[in-house]
């Protein structure tokens, strides 16, 4: 997968418009082999290539498709996953230091955690603080960094369109933050009392709002209509405001 040739190059196709899918890749092959047989090393290119090969593996994902043995797709899921939990943690935790109540990871079994009577999917993250009306429902998304026309758009795909699968309708991640939402938010009530916030504020009825929020900026964040915010998570600290108080965990 580092050695580039001149065969190579007649036999793959330009699209310049498809990066990590593309099977051959110039950006991380910096071994070049001659027509007697011979390998010529790039050494300026070396630390580039390495550079590419940590960005996309420490994200648990290759910068190509097809042809990966099942442990390594298993591993690199695997990857994805505990990436996706550290997140979590980390942004549960940088609520927790500016004075709010947590409610993090409830499974469909564990309904009872929120006060509500049925949950069809997981809820990452429910949080509050006395005092605020508003109730956040937080869908927490750590997606590998696109950079082609092609990986934007199946990621804008994954966001917001709901794909047919084998005679089966997959939902996008914003149908299925939306059934989530109408599941929690007729017993905003009993949430709050969950969450230990006390009874409502002055201002009124509590209020469900609902975010996703990402490690970084991602092309779901620049769609111009919608149905959610889609922010990082220093974005989202920032719109709650960095106020302190007490925090705890549930």
């Amino acid at each position: 997968m580092l050695i580039i040739s001149s065969d190579v190059l007649r036999s793959s196709s330009w699209k310049p418009w498809q990066t990590r899918t593309r099977r051959h890749r110039l950006l991380v092959q910096p071994l070049v082999r001659r027509s007697d047989g011979g390998i010529l090393i790039a050494p300026q290119y070396l630390l580039t290539t390495l550079s590419v090969y940590n960005n996309h593996l420490t994200q648990g994902v290759l910068p190509w498709t097809g042809g990966v043995p099942e442990l390594v797709n298993k591993a690199l899921a695997e990857r994805r996953a505990k990436r996706n939990l550290a997140f979590e943690h980390g942004l549960q935790q940088q609520l927790h230091e500016i004075g709010f109540y947590t409610i993090a990871r409830v499974k469909p079994g564990d309904h009872a955690r929120l006060g509500v009577p049925i949950l069809t999917t997981e809820i990452d993250l429910v949080c509050g603080r006395v005092g605020d009306p508003n109730i956040w429902l937080i869908e927490a998304k750590d997606p590998a960094t696109v950079h082609g026309f092609a990986e934007t758009a199946r990621q804008l795909r994954s966001f917001y369109l709901d794909s047919e699968v084998k005679g089966r309708i997959k939902p996008c991640y914003a149908t299925q933050l939306s059934r989530k939402e109408a599941e929690l938010k007729p017993y905003i009530e009993k949430i709050a009392e969950k969450l230990g916030v006390g009874s409502a504020p002055e201002q009124g009825d509590f209020v469900l709002q609902t975010r996703f929020v990402t490690r970084r900026l991602t092309p779901a964040s620049f769609m111009i209509s919608r149905p959610y915010d889609v922010l990082t998570a220093t974005e989202f600290l920032n719109e709650l405001g960095q106020v302190g108080g007490h925090s705890n965990e549930k």
